[in-house]
């Protein structure tokens, strides 16, 4: 068994974040997307990082945000003008964030 997809946790994470109003704590976002999606992750993907101890797929979404940021679909951390470790759609992020929401 392997990994959850990275396209696939994307899609969850934006659809959390939808859900969650656009905006939350990194561990609002994942909790959410544990009550939603938590069935579909593999075993693999419950198996604790050797960096963090975390579980891989929560690891994997962290590194997708990431990715996100770069692509415009979330705000990057700027300090003093946004709080580190909340994670928030942009608008491009929402647009995407509703077709995941059909997809999903």
């Amino acid at each position: 068994m392997e990994l959850t997809p990275q396209t696939t946790l994307r899609n969850y994470l934006l659809v959390a974040l939808l859900e969650l109003e656009g905006t939350a704590h990194k561990q609002a976002v994942l909790t959410r997307m544990n009550e939603r999606f938590g069935k579909r992750f593999t075993d693999v993907d419950w198996l604790p990082q050797d960096s963090n101890g975390e579980p891989k797929w929560q690891n994997q979404t962290a590194w997708e945000r990431n990715t996100m940021v770069a692509e415009g679909l979330l705000e990057r951390y700027v300090a003093g003008v946004t709080v580190r470790g909340v994670w928030t759609l942009t608008d491009a992020g929402r647009t995407a964030a509703r077709h995941a929401s059909r997809r999903t």
